[in-house]
Order: C-alpha cells, then sequence, then structure tokens
C-alpha cells in the first residue's frame, strides 16, 4: 500500500497462487480489498508468467 513493495518468499507467493486459482480473480480482489495481506494480482501475474515449461506430457506432479 502507498507504493511500498514487498518481497513474497516462495512458499508465501505459492500459497497465494493457489489462493487466487481457487477463489478466481474477483474473489481475491475482493479479499485484497479487504485489507487481507496477500501478494498484488500482478505479482502472481509475473512470477507465473518466469515458470518455464516444456511441451509434452508432465509425468510428476505434486498436488496439496
Amino acid at each position: 500500500e502507498g507504493g511500498k513493495i514487498h518481497k513474497w518468499s516462495e512458499l508465501s507467493l505459492a500459497k497465494h497462487i493457489r489462493l487466487y486459482y481457487k477463489l478466481g480473480s474477483t474473489g481475491y480482489k475482493f479479499l485484497l480489498d479487504e485489507g487481507f495481506p496477500f501478494a498484488k494480482i500482478r505479482a502472481i501475474q509475473e512470477h507465473v508468467s518466469r515458470i518455464s515449461v516444456e511441451p509434452g506430457i508432465l509425468h510428476f506432479i505434486v498436488l496439496r
């Protein structure tokens, strides 16, 4: 808030990403607007865009 830049840990960011995809952008934005201390949507988008994936079948997936 107020232009502050926050460096999220990988664990915190992973939790925020899971929450974002479970709630959807509207639900996640609602919680942000209510003051919950979550990563901004743009931070999530930037982090996900840097994930490198190769074409093909994913044989190893961790579900939590």
